[in-house]
């Protein structure tokens, strides 16, 4: 990827400072993802370039303190880190940042004819800055296929513009709620279990109360009449075996 396009070559150094700078110097901000051994790349760039210059020269002519739009590109082969921080993972894409943050994305589609990527492309572009376009929900739904915006529903998406990452982010509350459940399953059952232990531990210490209290008036006549036979002298015992009190 040749290093003298019209258009600034970000790097992990670079970027945060330009995209996401706090000053908002620039309101929008277009940014070309490539690597440079890959044909459609070059194709892409090449119109990306033009587009560029065309774009910039009619909306930041009058221009004064804020640009309201600005054209780069990442090298994604010397800067793989960043493209991948910033959830690129298929070539070429074009990503549109405004006020620092995605809003929206490009990426190649499955057609064999690169006309018709540059095509959608440049219909992209266009739609992107176009500035006096409605808010969002007053559209009409006609957006193209490779269009791909941050309220998109990324199951929706051709294979090649599905990120992972982005794909484990959105899953991660259902990951974290299937497993909250289970710990919960878990944690009730063993209270079930533990309380039916309990209950079935209790009935054998009520049964052997409910003995020893049938057993014990029973045992009470003969242990006082035993007492009293003790206590009398022998001869009384002699002379009558019983006693009546």
């Amino acid at each position: 990827m040749s290093r003298l396009g019209s258009v600034p070559v970000l790097n992990r150094v670079t970027f945060n400072g330009n995209i996401k700078d706090e000053l908002l110097h620039v309101e929008h901000w277009m940014v070309l993802f490539c690597v440079d051994w890959y044909d459609a790349c070059k194709t892409v760039r090449q119109s990306y370039l033009d587009l560029a210059s065309e774009h910039e020269r009619k909306l930041n002519t009058k221009a004064l303190l804020q640009l309201p739009v600005r054209f780069a590109e990442v090298d994604c082969r010397v800067d793989k880190v960043l493209c991948n921080e910033q959830l690129v993972d298929w070539y070429p894409e074009i990503v549109h940042y405004h006020r620092g943050d995605m809003v929206s994305r490009w990426v190649v589609g499955e057609s064999t004819k690169m006309s018709e990527d540059i095509e959608n492309m440049t219909l992209f572009l266009e739609e992107e800055l176009n500035f006096t376009k409605p808010e969002e929900g007053e559209f009409d739904g006609k957006l193209h296929s490779n269009k791909t915006s941050a309220d998109e529903d990324i199951w929706d998406l051709p294979l090649a513009q599905q990120h992972p990452l982005k794909t484990a982010v959105r899953l991660a509350p259902l990951a974290a709620g299937l497993v909250s459940m289970a710990v919960w399953v878990f944690t009730a059952g063993a209270e079930v279990l533990q309380g039916l232990r309990r209950l079935r531990g209790g009935q054998a210490p009520l049964a052997a109360a409910d003995a020893q209290k049938k057993t014990l008036p029973e045992l009470a006549p003969r242990t006082s009449e035993e007492g009293v036979r003790r206590r009398l002298p022998e001869s009384w015992a002699r002379e009558r075996r019983s006693i009546e009190l």
